[in-house]
């Protein structure tokens, strides 16, 4: 008898994403989001010829890192650029002041 494996979350291969699959591209992102749990909003890829460039927002850096990990893994495709911004949410920006 032989095994089979199964794959629970179908991802797109190399060569889909590289021939510039749109459909591929856009599950890509959903499945990358779905790993983040909302920690990037507007979480995006784009297809460049050099690599793939990440946008996005968050709330901390350590976000902007998974997200750029989580593509490395899924690809294995150059990310040239990580755009995603890291913006500081009120309750970061405020300053106590000492006496």
């Amino acid at each position: 008898m032989q095994a089979t494996a199964v794959s629970v979350m179908s991802e797109p291969t190399i060569r889909q994403v590289n021939g510039n699959d749109c459909e591929a591209m856009r599950q890509l992102e959903t499945n990358v989001g779905l790993r983040l749990s909302g920690h990037v909003r507007g979480f995006r890829i784009e297809l460049h010829e050099q690599g793939l460039v990440l946008r996005g927002s968050s709330r901390s850096f350590y976000a902007k890192q998974l997200a750029q990990h989580a593509v490395m893994r899924s690809t294995g495709i150059r990310i040239v650029r990580n755009l995603i911004e890291v913006a500081a949410t009120n309750e970061q920006r405020m300053v106590v002041s000492l006496p």
